[in-house]
This record gives structure tokens, sequence and C-alpha cells, in this order.
């Protein structure tokens, strides 16, 4: 018992940073009046969700309309659950979507504030606290409307009943137009009950797609569905072509194989104390460690403790 108390005091004295992802995505522009952010009206939300074998991108374009008669600066705000990593992200110049570039964070800054003097219109993309994304945003025209595009991939996660797919929404004000368009490739897809979407999936001859559209909706529900695939024992490969190239995806079984190791006389650990590590069955850790070292009886340990 003497680890796992030692290792419960120093959790208790570092403490966890905990980031609970509460931010609805959205634009919102700052009240002059009252000083607080308020979330410009979606006009139109599409998303489209690429799902090939295990791995997803979801696209999201929104449209945002300002109802005001003067220009605003605003400030979007996307978090994005771990595990999953912004790979596009553009903005409405002209009429037309123009696509953004990776840099350094000091220079982005820089850039913005240039041409945002230049009346030039900008778009900052930033990682912020947790996995959060922010962007500010200028010039939202006067009873205009303004579009933004953010892509992410993220590797779905696998339960007893196939690979999970989970998109949060949480827009209580309608949004005029909506719509979903779902393509799966590699697996058997349905939607889950707790969706909020209704219909199902029909078979193509590249795998399998789903679609809605909705008028003044409240979007409050996920979308989420799950992928059922093939016998895990099965070697499988899908192909799908995108901009005239051919991509592939691959899944092996490998024999499990197993062989007695030598105990060690000295090992590092690193113990997570991080936000993201926040929602952990600690106590439980503690329980495989305990018994873990009492396998072992004598070992030096190196504890480490990282955010």
């Amino acid at each position: 018992m003497l680890i796992k108390k030692f290792l419960a005091l120093c959790l208790f004295l570092l403490g966890f940073q905990v980031y609970a992802q509460t931010e609805i995505p959205g634009l919102r522009i700052k009240d002059e009046k009252t000083g607080k952010t308020l979330p410009l009206r979606i006009q139109k939300l599409d998303i489209q969700v690429k799902v090939l074998g295990r791995m997803a991108v979801t696209t999201l374009t929104y449209e945002f309309i300002n109802e005001t008669p003067r220009v605003l600066e605003g400030e979007f705000v996307f978090p994005l659950a771990e595990g999953r990593s912004v790979s596009r992200f553009a903005l409405e110049v002209n009429g037309a979507l123009r696509e953004g570039g990776v840099v350094e964070k000091a220079k982005g800054r820089e850039v913005f504030e240039s041409v945002t003097r230049a009346a030039i219109d900008p778009g900052l993309l930033e990682k912020v606290k947790g996995n959060s994304f922010r962007a500010r945003v200028y010039p939202v025209p006067a009873r205009g409307t303004k579009q933004l595009l953010i892509a992410y991939e993220e590797e779905l996660s696998f339960s007893s009943q196939g690979f999970l797919y989970q998109l949060p929404l949480n827009y209580a004000a309608p949004v005029a137009n909506f719509s979903a368009e779902v393509s799966v490739s590699g697996g058997n897809p349905e939607l889950v009950a707790k969706s909020g979407f209704k219909g199902e999936f029909k078979s193509i001859s590249s795998g399998f797609v789903y679609e809605t559209r909705l008028k003044n909706q409240a979007l409050t529900r996920p979308l989420s569905f799950k992928v059922i695939p093939e016998k895990e024992s099965q070697t499988l490969l899908q192909t799908d072509s995108d901009t005239g190239k051919t991509y592939f995806a691959s899944r092996i079984a490998l024999p499990a194989m197993a062989e007695k190791k030598t105990l060690p006389e000295t090992l590092t650990l690193f113990f997570d104390t991080s936000g993201s590590a926040s929602s952990r069955n600690i106590e439980k850790e503690l329980d495989l460690l305990e018994g873990y070292f009492k396998k072992i009886a004598n070992v030096k340990v190196n504890l480490i403790f990282f955010s």
C-alpha cells in the first residue's frame, strides 16, 4: 500500500488541471454596452464526414449572419476532444473560401494585425488551453454573412459494438439551413439510439452514405453512429480516390503472441497529471501498480510527474 499512498499524496499536492469542455462552437462578438460576448446566429451549417476504416475526417462549413448595421470583429471558438487535430481552416474572402496556412504563432499575429490595418479579410486560428481553437475574424460585414470552414481528423475508438463516431451539437437557437452527409467505407454503419437524427445509411458502390437536410432546426443532440467492422481475423484493404489520387487503408489482424519477461531491477514511471487525464480511473491505476510492485518485490522506481 506504500506506493499507492505515496502517489495519492503527490497527486493531492500537485492538483489536477481540469478543463471542462463547456464551450459551444461558434462566432462571437462583444457587446459594447455590457462587455459580454454574444453568439452570431448560424444562417447555414454544412457537415461532411468521411470514414475510411477507422479514420474519420469531419469538415464543418459555417455561415454566420450579422444582423446589425455595423461591421463587426468576431472570435470563432471551436473546442475539440482529445485525440482530434485540426487539418484545415478556411475563411470567406470576396465571396469565396480562402484556405489558411500554418505559421508560427508570433508570425501569425503579426500578419493578422498588418492585414487588418490594410482592410484585408484576415483569419487567425490559434490553439489555446486544452484542445480548443480560437480564430479572430474581421470584418463581418454589416447586415451580411461570413463563412468559415474547419476540418479535423480522428481515429475512431473501438467498443464492443464497433467503431464509434460522435459529433456533439449544442445549438439551441434554430439553424436556418442544416445539411449533413456521411460516407463510410470499410464497415457497416448505423445511427446510434442517442443520435438526434433519423433515417438510415444507404448502400452505394463505394460503401454507405447518409444524408439529411433540416430547416429552422435547433441542434441539441449529437450526430452519432457506429461502424461494425468485418471479422477481426480478416485482412482488410479499402481504397478511395480524391482529387485524382488513390489512397488506401488496411487493417491486418496479427496473431496474439506472449512470452515471459524478465522482471526489472529499475524502472521509470511517468504519471500524467494534466487536465486531459482528469477523467481517468486513478484508483484502478493505483491498484494495478500495487499488484505489479508486489509481483516484482524489490525494484528501484524513478517517479516522474508531467502535465
